[in-house]
């Protein structure tokens, strides 16, 4: 818990205003949403071209890593712990900043799984040219 605070303390220290948190927001929900609308998208051509992966546990995994990334970017969009009759301006700084690093550490696992599901749909595609290319 103590590095947290730390943590937070130190990117309190950087920034100088909440005009560059509230930009910081509103960059981190603009790529949120770019992810929600590519985890969508790949979810849809997975689901709707059943060659797109050949294998069928492969496809099944690639689909629910891709509705994963889609759920944690949906989820990093939400408005959680959003108190609306703060009127201290350092606890409204502080709450802008934890809303912004809870937004950032959503983008990072979303991003991550979806790279995870692009891994695997190109290991699906060098299996399957080895294995045409072998026959």
């Amino acid at each position: 818990m103590e590095s947290k605070y730390k943590a937070t303390r130190k990117f309190s220290s950087k920034l100088a205003d909440g005009d560059t948190l509230q930009r910081l927001i509103a960059t981190t929900d603009t790529m949120l949403n770019t992810l929600i609308t590519m985890s969508s998208a790949l979810l849809a051509v997975i689901v709707i071209f059943e060659n797109f992966v050949k294998s069928p546990l492969a496809r099944i995994i690639i689909v629910l890593i891709f509705f994963m990334g889609l759920v944690i970017s949906f989820l990093g969009v939400l408005p959680f712990n959003i108190r609306y009759d703060i009127e201290e301006e350092e606890e409204l700084k502080q709450q802008q900043i934890n809303t912004f690093l809870r937004k950032r550490r959503h983008l990072w696992w979303s991003a991550g799984v979806l790279a995870t599901g692009f891994l695997l749909i190109v290991m699906d595609l060098i299996i399957d040219v080895i294995n045409n290319y072998s026959h």
